[in-house]
Formats: structure tokens, C-alpha cells, sequence
């Protein structure tokens, strides 16, 4: 999907993917995701659209930074959180922040041109890997582990489906493929769950439909 399609989903109202919730999934693993030190952690969140989980990561202590190209959803984000950010650039980018609270309005692939941003603890892919193109994810896990600290953790969902039955996003990314493409920093499945059997909406009319929760870079304690 475009940028340009991404902002006219957002203009029309299209955006059946966002949750008014923090993720189940960010809730469950917390101690898994964010352990081996104590508050605050650098916590990156790309794709973030207008999600409450950086808004619920950022007042346990985290310090978070959200990235999103659409203004409108980034602007939502914050009125949603009952924030009011100040806007300034960095870097040709636009930065809103609030508190321990930060959203880069730009474009994900060019983060790591950004002068001193810095490296993050820990990384939140709510559904941003299937979001970006087949022919972008190299370069998109290039960014994500290019701002990785070594011993640093992703926390990662990923659908698996039949791509012949529709066109994404979301796209089906297989469990080999995440394996593949992590695979320099150690994959952990936290957790598979069949979207068809719990009847959920995203896998109507599929014969099969897997939602994958994997922790890169994160050994048990």
C-alpha cells in the first residue's frame, strides 16, 4: 500500500484495524518484552497509527517513540490520550512529544538517517511487519534491527494465511519467514492462535488463518 492510499484510508474513515484497547498481546507479555532492567525503557512503536498502547507503555515509565506518517492519526493519538504534544523538527521530520511520550511523523525507512535518535531497547511490532510490503520487509527488519541495542528485543505479531485467496495488507507473513529474517537475533513463538476457529472477523471466508505472537532477541529468564 502507497502513502498516499495509507492517508486516504485514513480521510475516509477506513480503519476497521484499529482497537480502542491496548493489545492483549502487549499486556501478556509485558515482563518478557521489557525485562532485564527496570523503567524506563526505550521503546520503539513503528507503524503506530493512532494506537493507546504507546500511551499505556508511556505511563508505566517507558520512554516511547511512535512512528506514523499520517498527521491525522498521529494528531488523534495524542487528543485520545487527553496529551497535548509540542510539535518541532528533527531532521525534516516532524516530532510531537508530550512527557515521556514521542510520535516521528515521517516516513519509517528513513529513521535511520535521523540525527541522533539513537537506539532503542525494545521494539513493538503490533502488526506493522504485515503492513509493509513483500518487496520493503528487508529493508524494513533492516531499520528495525539497524536501531536494535544488541540484546535488545522485538515483540512481533504476524498473520498466516492462504495470500492467494486476498491481496493485503495485512499480508501473510509465514512463521519460516519470520524465522528467516530474525533469525541473527534469536526467535521465540510466544504464542499461535486459529483466528477461523475463534471466529474472527479478519479470517472470514478463509480456510485457514494463524496469528503468531514472537519474541526476537528475548531468552527465557
Amino acid at each position: 500500500m502507497t502513502i498516499e492510499r495509507w492517508r486516504s484510508r485514513w480521510e475516509e474513515g477506513r480503519i476497521a484495524f484499529h482497537s480502542d484497547e491496548v493489545h492483549g498481546d502487549l499486556r501478556r507479555w509485558e515482563a518478557r518484552f521489557l525485562s532485564g532492567a527496570q523503567p524506563p525503557r526505550r521503546v520503539l512503536v513503528p507503524l503506530c497509527g493512532k494506537s493507546r498502547d504507546l500511551d499505556w507503555l508511556a505511563r508505566r515509565g517507558h520512554d516511547v517513540v511512535g512512528v506514523e506518517f499520517v498527521e491525522q492519526a498521529v494528531i488523534a493519538l495524542f487528543e485520545e490520550s487527553g496529551r497535548a504534544p509540542v510539535r518541532d523538527e528533527l531532521g525534516g521530520v516532524s516530532r510531537w512529544r508530550d512527557g515521556a511520550l514521542t510520535v516521528l511523523q515521517g516516513d519509517f525507512f528513513a529513521l535511520a538517517e535521523l540525527p541522533g535518535l539513537g537506539v532503542f531497547d525494545c521494539v513493538w511490532d503490533r502488526a506493522a511487519l504485515v503492513a509493509v510490503e513483500p518487496a520493503r520487509r528487508d529493508a524494513y527488519v533492516a531499520v528495525v534491527l539497524g536501531l536494535l541495542r544488541p540484546g535488545g528485543r522485538v515483540l512481533l505479531n504476524a498473520f498466516e494465511y492462504d495470500q492467494t485467496r486476498r491481496s493485503g495488507p495485512p499480508w501473510s507473513v509465514p512463521d519460516e519467514e519470520v524465522r528467516a529474517r530474525f533469525a541473527s537475533r534469536g526467535v521465540e513463538r510466544l504464542a499461535r492462535v486459529d483466528a477461523v476457529a475463534a471466529n474472527h472477523e479478519i479470517a472470514a471466508g478463509h480456510d485457514y488463518w494463524w496469528v503468531s505472537t514472537y519474541l526476537v532477541g528475548g531468552a527465557a529468564p
